[in-house]
């Protein structure tokens, strides 16, 4: 999105996983952003280094009491049906992204990101890295659910309003736990792992997989 130093960037769902992230991102790179969430997450917003507004009727009008003149990029998360209002916010269609509102973005020629076709960004993680080591990162934990109760955290994923990440327990239970942090360790060297099938298996240990 190029976000930098001085840019305004609005987060139409910044209270969750992915939004939480490029907040603290966006706030690293020396941008002013403006994200919104439930009444419930404005504090914890503020936390991230954002400017909260509510949702609901009056959003654009509370983005704009804070940046009179529009934003200069806004990235839609939530799914909501804002996208002619994000356009009009930030100028034109080129200037939105969503991740979450796949047939608005046919219709009104803003582009969608799904994190395949972009590419999976690993580069990003080592900027996530160093801001971990700085202090300067937090993803905070909702809620944790046994893998044999998937269905409900995808309900709970996709009811909204969930303040950080959902993570299945156990996912990984019977692998090598040095499976998931070496994924990690090639993104902090710039090498996509390539994952090859057969994974070493063990009899006990328990982690942790973030949906």
């Amino acid at each position: 999105m190029g976000v930098k130093s001085g840019s305004t960037l609005f987060i139409n769902g910044a209270s969750g996983g992915i939004g939480s992230t490029a907040v603290q991102l966006a706030a690293a790179r020396g941008a002013r952003v403006i994200g919104a969430a439930s009444a419930a997450n404005q504090n914890y917003l503020s936390l991230l280094g954002a400017e909260p507004v509510t949702y609901g009727e009056g959003m654009i009008e509370r983005v704009r009491a804070l940046a009179p003149g529009g934003v200069d990029v806004a990235l839609d998360v939530a799914g909501s049906g804002v996208l002619p209002q994000l356009i009009d916010l930030a100028g034109c269609s080129q200037n939105v992204v969503t991740l979450a509102d796949f047939d608005g973005s046919k219709e009104h020629g803003v582009r969608f990101s799904n994190g395949f076709a972009d590419g999976h960004a690993f580069h990003s993680l080592a900027e996530i890295g160093e801001l971990i080591e700085a202090g300067r990162f937090w993803l905070p934990v909702d809620r944790t659910f046994p893998l044999a109760e998937i269905a409900q955290a995808h309900r709970t994923s996709e009811h909204g309003h969930v303040r950080g990440r959902l993570v299945l327990d156990d996912l990984f239970q019977g692998f090598d736990q040095a499976f998931v942090p070496c994924l990690f360790r090639y993104a902090l060297n710039g090498v996509e792992p390539n994952v090859e099938p057969g994974l070493r298996k063990r009899r006990s240990g328990r982690s942790r997989y973030p949906l």
